[in-house]
């Protein structure tokens, strides 16, 4: 058995089966009147389906790499960058939290040059300003000053 494979679809059932646990105390409703359970219960059973998949069809396979050392950078970068997003939205708004986030984790890729990084960052700065507040109008200050 293929060592990633078993470990992804252990993965996927163990957090399917938390997700279940914890949603089976919210009230299912049925399907035309669905109560704050039903959405949760069903992602869940879904999640573990596909993970039997993952362990029964692609676990039996034997070809292909095994699983390689996590990227320890990657992870330090997206995690600063998801703290320095969550630390900067509220005392100097979503643009330059967003910028921030963005290019902290561009870090994560060794193959992300500057240029690219900063093309990122204003795009998805700009697409996320839109969104979020002048068509969805979250309570959020583009800059604060």
């Amino acid at each position: 058995m293929k060592q990633s494979h078993v470990l992804s679809g252990l993965a996927g059932l163990l957090i399917g089966a938390f997700a279940l646990f914890e949603a089976w105390n919210y009230p299912i409703g049925s399907v035309t009147r669905m109560g704050p359970g039903y959405f949760p219960i069903i992602l869940s059973v879904l999640l573990m389906v596909l993970s039997l998949g993952v362990l029964f069809i692609e676990g039996r396979s034997v070809d292909g790499p095994d699983i390689e050392r996590p990227s320890w950078r990657g992870l330090v970068w997206i995690v600063l960058a998801v703290m320095a997003f969550a630390a900067s939205v509220e005392t100097l708004g979503l643009a330059p939290a967003i910028l921030a986030a963005v290019i902290l984790s561009a870090q994560a890729d060794d193959d992300l040059q500057l240029k690219e990084t900063l093309i990122l960052a204003a795009s998805c700065t700009v697409i996320c300003v839109v969104i979020f507040i002048y068509i969805l109008g979250l309570p959020l200050e583009p800059i604060e000053f």
